[in-house]
């Protein structure tokens, strides 16, 4: 997986990220800054797991467009896991 923006974590901003997976686990990181990065996702044992970005509400532009994993917004359906394959 690879961002197209920057994303901002307590306060550093991120650049060109990307995630490497295996099994639903990132095996490996690279950004502008990897080392941060890399502290971030050693913070416990099941932060490298997908599971850890699954529940609670993404909004873009003050749009509901995911909660609790599922996007539901009907242009986003397809990205939902039971449409992955």
């Amino acid at each position: 997986m690879t961002y197209n923006t920057p994303a901002v974590y307590n306060g550093f901003t991120f650049d060109n990220i990307r995630f490497e997976f295996k099994d639903e686990k990132i095996i490996k990181t690279a950004a502008n800054n990897s080392e941060k990065l890399n502290d971030i996702f050693n913070t416990d044992d099941g932060a490298t797991y997908i599971g850890e970005f699954g529940g609670g509400e993404i909004y873009f532009d003050d749009i509901l467009i995911r909660k609790d994993g599922v996007f539901i917004i009907p242009e986003l359906y397809c990205l939902n896991p039971e449409n992955l394959a």
